[in-house]
């Protein structure tokens, strides 16, 4: 893919967090009950793109469990604001660019974990 294309991508890609902050404007009374829900929903989708990146680079199965199940317990134990989630996105759009059926995927997680994101910082802002 060209450059441009994945500057495009990109900057759709985190576009996201937008967009949840104007869900959590439009739905203000659903945030403080939604919140543990928003706290999963990012958990699972982190964990969704660490496991897409690990099986596009085909490790042996025994190894990407393991590691799988270690990114899983680490996310839950530290609880990830959305800046250190989107790091971690970003680093994992960064290793995954050259596949750009996996960089496709992993950006769109990225832009779905923006919902959440967004929605959370509007709830910690309050």
């Amino acid at each position: 893919m060209a450059i441009l294309n994945y500057l495009l991508v990109l900057g759709l890609a985190f576009l996201g967090l937008f967009a949840g902050l104007l869900l959590g404007y439009i739905a203000k009374e659903e945030l403080k009950p939604g919140k543990k829900y928003l706290v999963w929903l990012q958990n699972i989708i982190l964990i969704i793109a660490a496991v897409l990146v690990l099986y596009s680079f085909q490790l042996h199965i025994i190894l990407f469990i393991l590691i799988g199940i270690l990114i899983t317990l680490v996310l839950i134990y530290l609880q990830p604001k959305a800046v250190i989630g989107y790091i971690i996105l970003a680093s994992l759009i960064l290793l995954i660019m050259e596949k750009p059926n996996f960089f496709m995927l992993t950006s769109s997680l990225t832009f779905l974990y923006g919902f959440p994101a967004g929605s959370l910082i509007l709830i910690r802002k309050k």
